[in-house]
């Protein structure tokens, strides 16, 4: 659960989520019984953010803020003192950037990852290094400026000038990267061919930007100016992005060791650096961290392609003018001289059996991966026949 506090300080912001919390687990009436079914849940806060951008649970970043350690050693610049309105320090909090977009994985260059990871960190380090600034100025000098208005002046012109020509320069470097483009295809859920890694930096680096209302404007000119750059209409089809990944969600899945269930989503990968490989098998329980049981998982994924080959095979074939079930097993045509068509589309299951061997193939699971050619071959020679 993700809770906008609306909060300047990391101080206010917990009492805010402590006085949520209390609040939830205090609804009792006058006799002590209970009044809400939220009040059963355990809820604690586990990491609190500011300037963050979310796309959803497997793409966001911002900057994350802690309570400093006693003892602890760390840069000066990562450090921030809340002050109160009289100027004295009341806490002493460490920022840090954090950079969890998924979509990184599947820009297809890795020199547009890594512009990627770049630009959208120091969008939100640039702003709240901005916002710290003007908060000082104003507790030191005692004007009544309006912070706000300042702040969005200071990011209309950092994506209009500064992004702009950053953008423009990483859109040529990698414009003239000489590699493959096609890797991505081995990534789990990439259901994609992407030709144009600049064209793809430019569609995903504009997409998270556009999360901020308050840019659109500004946004819509870098996206124009961007697109013009690599030569491709502003409202072409290939100018709207996509996402580059496709969700499978296996359901119910039970940790041995704290006894939670829950849905993982197979092909969600965690961000990686240049330096490191891509992680094999690296579901874990998002609770305790305890590593779930891999072949409990691949036999799930077997019965899955299984019961999806079944229905494809044992389903009625319809009237394509009367929408009736075919009677006849050999006929080509309808009752009516029409022809017939399947309930459940070729493509549509050719599809999830192709995402469950890119499953098998990055991670490894040997009796999926065979299960899923043998059936993937026998749809190839049907197409033969």
């Amino acid at each position: 659960v993700t809770v906008a506090t609306n909060k300047a300080t990391l101080g206010e912001a917990e009492e805010y989520i402590d006085f949520v919390i209390s609040t939830i687990k205090g609804r009792y009436s006058s006799n002590g019984a209970f009044t809400g079914g939220l009040g059963r849940i355990a809820l604690q806060p586990s990491r609190y953010f500011t300037q963050m951008l979310i796309f959803d649970e497997y793409n966001y970043g911002g900057v994350q803020l802690a309570r400093m350690v006693d003892g602890r050693d760390s840069d000066e610049t990562d450090i921030i003192l809340e002050e109160d309105k009289e100027g004295n320090p009341v806490l002493r909090v460490e920022s840090s950037v954090v950079s969890s977009w998924s979509m990184r994985n599947y820009l297809g260059s890795e020199i547009a990852q890594e512009y990627f990871r770049v630009i959208v960190a120091r969008y939100s380090k640039d702003v709240l290094r901005k916002q710290l600034q003007l908060t000082d100025h104003q507790l030191k000098m005692g004007g009544r400026q309006d912070l706000r208005e300042v702040l969005l002046e200071y990011k209309r012109k950092m994506v209009s000038k500064h992004f702009s020509a950053y953008l423009t320069r990483a859109v040529s470097d990698i414009q003239k990267e000489d590699g493959e483009i096609l890797f991505i295809q081995n990534l789990p859920g990439s259901m994609v061919i992407q030709q144009n890694p600049a064209l793809e930096f430019v569609k995903s680096v504009v997409k998270i930007l556009e999360l901020d209302s308050e840019l659109e404007r500004e946004v819509h000119v870098l996206k124009r100016s961007l697109l013009s750059q690599i030569g491709v209409p502003e409202y072409s089809k290939a100018a709207k992005w996509v996402n580059p990944v496709t969700k499978f969600i296996l359901p119910d899945m039970f940790c041995v060791a704290c006894h939670e269930s829950r849905d993982i989503n197979l092909c969600d990968l965690p961000p990686i650096s240049n330096s490191e490989s891509l992680p094999k098998r690296h579901w874990s329980c998002e609770d305790c961290g305890t590593p779930y049981d891999v072949e409990e998982i691949e036999r799930r994924l077997i019965d899955v392609a299984t019961r999806r080959i079944v229905r494809y095979q044992m389903q009625d074939l319809r009237c394509t003018k009367t929408l009736r079930v075919s009677t006849k097993s050999m006929s080509k045509e309808s009752d009516c001289s029409a022809t017939l068509r399947l309930d459940q589309n070729k493509a549509e299951s050719t599809t999830q059996l192709q995402l469950l061997h890119h499953l098998a193939t990055h991670h490894e699971l040997e009796w999926l991966q065979e299960t899923t050619s043998g059936i993937l071959s026998s749809f190839q020679l049907e197409d033969i026949i």
